[in-house]
């Protein structure tokens, strides 16, 4: 039996506590009016069946849905694009999409610069994985990589690492030697997730392990002064807190972007850091990052009393390297609140305009 520390990393007391330091911020009336509309809907027991019927559509996707996806993956990448100008329209452009499947945001890059050559890495479809619908004129520029991020040796070093009795892989050579103008965080763990080992997914270990691997491969694959995108969401918990808090260290701009496609109602985001590593000292804060990083990946891989892999602390203790959780509420709130406003107001509108025409509230 693998043992595993504390599966849930919601320390609600403690988010809660977090969150109602950046209500006093300004901007923070748009996070007040978000948490006070978001418990309305909690004692809404008809969007239950809601969000029932799109979870069951979202774990068994027929190819109609898999296209609308994808089409909607495109617009998605326009809106961040038109937001913070990721892609430029012509000339030399490369980029690593982790989660590529079913290939929208690569889609939209390939077609916005003719030049653009990308690779990335997406879970095979055997393991639940979604389809690859990239079009077949656009696929010359673009290489693909199935691979369950979870599984890949992340500390780049020649001797075999087994997890759950499953060799891990190297990753693949190019992106191993390579280093790209653009790297994509957009992985998310899957409730229909099959391991390479067929055994039951652990919940949030799973997701714990597949956001720091994301991470991982970012920091050493980036070129000096390289963008990254990455999803998060709710940048009032302090998990969300701390990795903004690196973007911002490590870059030169920082910017988060809601699409309202898809994203409008949720807590989704995506934060657009520019500049990575562009000077000596960003560079050096970066590879710090990285080795602490792959520390922790190994911890919580191999960690644990049983030396089978932990969850992520419950009380924020392991990305105390980044900022500890006090440090963030007493040096970080007013930026933080600066940058998420836009990002609570919008799914604070989104959900207020669903629950007024839905019946839920009538003002």
């Amino acid at each position: 039996m693998v043992e595993r520390i504390s599966p849930d990393i919601d320390d609600k007391p403690k988010h809660r506590s977090f969150a109602d330091a950046l209500i006093g911020q300004p901007g923070g009336i748009h996070l007040k009016e978000l948490l006070q509309i978001r418990e309305v809907g909690w004692n809404a027991d008809e969007l239950d069946i809601h969000y029932a019927n799109q979870r069951r559509v979202a774990d068994s996707p027929n190819f109609q849905t898999e296209n609308a996806w994808f089409q909607k993956m495109k617009t998605i990448f326009r809106e961040l694009d038109t937001h913070a100008g990721i892609v430029p329209s012509s000339g030399r452009f490369t980029f690593l999409d982790l989660g590529f499947c079913p290939g929208g945001f690569t889609s939209y890059i390939l077609s916005c610069n003719a030049a653009a050559r990308g690779t990335g890495i997406s879970l095979p479809f055997n393991q639940s994985g979604h389809a690859y619908l990239l079009e077949e004129s656009l696929r010359w520029r673009f290489e693909p990589h199935f691979g369950d991020l979870g599984f890949y040796n992340l500390l780049n070093e020649d001797f075999t690492l087994y997890l759950r009795n499953v060799s891990l892989r190297k990753l693949p050579h190019t992106i191993l030697n390579s280093h790209y103008d653009l790297v994509i965080l957009d992985g998310h763990f899957l409730r229909t997730y099959v391991d390479p080992s067929h055994e039951a997914p652990i919940g949030r270990w799973e997701a714990n392990r597949l956001m720091i691997s994301q991470i991982i491969i970012s920091l050493q694959s980036i070129a000096s002064g390289g963008t990254a995108v990455m999803k998060l969401s709710r940048p009032e918990h302090y998990y969300t807190a701390a990795i903004l808090y690196m973007l911002d260290e490590i870059s030169t701009s920082l910017k988060l972007v809601k699409p309202l496609t898809m994203h409008r109602t949720r807590g989704t985001f995506y934060a657009v850091a520019k500049g990575i590593g562009a000077s000596n000292h960003l560079q050096k804060k970066k590879e710090e990052y990285l080795f602490q990083f792959r520390l922790l990946w190994y911890e919580i891989s191999f960690g644990g009393t049983a030396g089978q892999g932990r969850f992520i602390d419950g009380h924020g203790k392991d990305l105390d390297f980044i900022a500890s959780y006090d440090q963030l509420r007493s040096g970080y709130m007013e930026r933080l609140a600066y940058l998420s406003k836009d990002v609570w107001r919008i799914q604070m509108e989104a959900l207020h305009e669903q629950f007024r025409r839905r019946g839920i509230i009538s003002w």
